[in-house]
């Protein structure tokens, strides 16, 4: 499976925002803090339908908010088919 976008709003500490990776190598950087972290455990979310690092659901919101989307555009290729 690739992910093809990943959309996130109200998730940990990350703002509403849509990232779409490219085919190949993708670098994730930032400071301390940034969510970093965060990004990578809504992706696994999103594949897996589960947390990495929590358990509750409540944990994924956001401090401030009530709900949290995390959403996927997916594509059912194989990696190797890709870097082929």
């Amino acid at each position: 499976m690739l992910v093809r976008a990943l959309k996130v709003d109200g998730f940990r500490n990350l703002k509403p925002t849509t990232i779409e990776p490219g085919p190949r190598f993708n670098v994730i950087s930032g400071h301390n803090g940034q969510g970093k972290t965060n990004l990578l455990e809504a992706l696994y979310s999103v594949c897996t339908l589960r947390s990495f690092r929590s358990s509750r659901l409540r944990d994924l919101i956001h401090i401030s908010g009530e709900s949290a989307y995390i959403g996927a555009r997916v594509s059912a290729k194989a990696l190797n088919a890709v870097t082929s």
